[in-house]
């Protein structure tokens, strides 16, 4: 049984100010440190080397940083930083926005991978919002590494740790007598935590994209999660990409007018379909695809393609049959099919910025599709490699200086660094393969960083440049 330490200091140099909680293995204490005059933390723990062992072998933003151990005989402590904050279930109910928390999950993904990369890998084991900390600044930490283990470690005895409604199965489940937990266990947690996110704290329920998510983490059988924290991050990197591409000023403004003008173009089409101006159709297909490519509304998008009239625009035809494939989400060769006959009318088009942008909003989509081969994604590559030297070409040669037009040009810049990554961190076309791809991924960041051509996302591009700068060192040691 712990007792609450009944002396005013810990080692003559920690101020015991009070007691924050009880914890399952002791006390947890704010304290003064006066030699340094700050505020700490310190949490009894069972031993110098259970918690402690793990935490001083680690450093990383979002975790907490290890200030002193103490054992003084009878009772061992760890001092860390005091984190000035709330914990994740103490923020305010329906008042977090899903680009908040979709940042939130961005770091804590980062940080399981971290942990899960170390020469021995560390389980957390107890992700919940309590074990989250929200800074003041807004950065996180995730605490509390009582019940972690190093990966691999065979337990002589089965014991049922972790919090109900948050823990894997395999925790709670024994299915021998030696029970071995991975980095899956985290990463179910994880999903766990972001679903209760989602319905506790955040302002509107998740989107499309982010429920699959979430469903691929909480999977019971382990072998059909994420099987590494990166690969977790990588998905939700990409749907940061997408939401922050479509997030542009003058989609407020063209709202804004579609609510003006929707009422008197609807009332125009209750009288005759034909009585539409082409300014009016025009609108309507802008409408159009912005419910169908910024907020994924299928349903909507495929109300306001039927009340366009398919003689004054063709592709409505393929948009129609898209709709109805996403509505009923299925990854078939129908699905490929229509994507394949909207690039080919796309590509017959004069090239300008408009078919430029119809262009990329095509691919962008081609590739949010699932299970993307080798031969697609060179497919992929390889069009918007084209594409991009034709709009390049048309500026250059019709002396146009549209800063539109430059930016469309960097987001494929920005969708084609993007795929080379993802290609590299999934290739099984071997050595040569990777080295190419690695090398031409590499001159096409360096590239959007000298030119500062990174109009999105850049903060995830310097990032994978790290990540590649490394594997590349690798390549050339061996």
């Amino acid at each position: 049984m712990c007792h609450a330490v009944s002396e005013p200091c810990i080692d003559v140099r920690y101020r015991i100010l009070r007691i924050l909680k009880k914890g399952m293995f002791g006390y947890l204490y704010l304290a003064s440190d006066e030699h340094l005059n700050q505020q700490v933390v310190i949490k009894e723990i069972l031993s110098k080397e259970s918690e402690a062992a793990l935490l001083v072998k680690v450093s990383h933003p979002s975790l907490l940083r290890i200030f002193d151990l103490i054992d003084d005989g009878d009772h061992a402590y760890l001092v860390s930083e005091y984190i000035e904050g709330i914990n994740l279930r103490e923020v305010s109910n329906k008042s977090v926005t899903e680009t908040t928390i979709l940042q939130w999950s961005i770091l804590l993904s980062d940080v399981l991978d971290y942990l899960h990369t170390r020469p021995i890998p560390i389980i957390h084991r107890d992700i919940k919002p309590e074990n989250v900390m929200l800074r003041t600044d807004g950065a996180l930490k995730l605490i509390d590494f009582g019940i972690a283990l190093e990966s691999g470690i065979e337990q002589k005895k089965f014991y049922p740790y972790g919090t109900r409604g948050f823990a894997a199965p395999e925790q709670y489940t024994r299915v021998d007598s030696l029970q071995l937990i991975d980095e899956r266990t985290d990463l179910y947690s994880l999903g766990k935590l972001l679903a209760y996110l989602y319905r506790e704290k955040c302002i509107k329920n998740a989107s499309w994209a982010l429920r699959r998510v979430i469903k691929r983490c909480t999977q019971s059988e382990p072998d059909r999660r994420y099987q590494k924290a990166r690969y977790l991050k990588r998905d939700l990197l990409k749907i940061q990409f997408f939401r922050r591409f479509y997030v542009r000023v003058f989609i407020l403004s063209f709202i804004f007018l579609l609510i003006i003008l929707f009422p008197i173009i609807l009332t125009s089409l209750k009288h005759s379909k034909s009585e539409i101006s082409q300014s009016e159709t025009q609108l309507l297909y802008e409408a159009a695809k912005i419910c169908f490519y910024e907020h994924k509304d299928y349903e909507r998008a495929q109300e306001y393609f039927k009340l366009i009239d398919p003689n004054e625009v063709p592709e409505v035809r393929h948009y129609l049959t898209l709709c109805s494939h996403m509505l009923n989400f299925t990854n078939d060769d129908r699905l490929e099919e229509d994507l394949n006959k909207l690039l080919e009318y796309c590509e017959k088009q004069p090239v300008n910025i408009e078919q430029a942008e119809f262009y990329l909003e095509l691919m962008l989509l081609y590739q949010n599709v699932e299970k993307l081969n080798d031969s697609k994604r060179k497919m992929i590559i390889d069009g918007l490699k084209n594409e991009h030297k034709q709009i390049m070409n048309y500026s250059k040669d019709s002396n146009i200086n549209d800063q539109k037009m430059k930016e469309t040009a960097g987001h494929m810049e920005l969708l084609i660094f993007n795929m080379y990554y993802e290609w590299i961190m999934l290739s099984d076309g071997g050595e040569e393969v990777e080295a190419t791809h690695l090398n031409e991924c590499i001159e096409l960041g360096e590239k959007m960083i000298d030119e500062k051509e990174m109009l999105t996302d850049d903060d995830a591009v310097i990032f994978h440049m790290k990540e590649l700068y490394e594997m590349k060192n690798m390549q050339n040691r061996h």
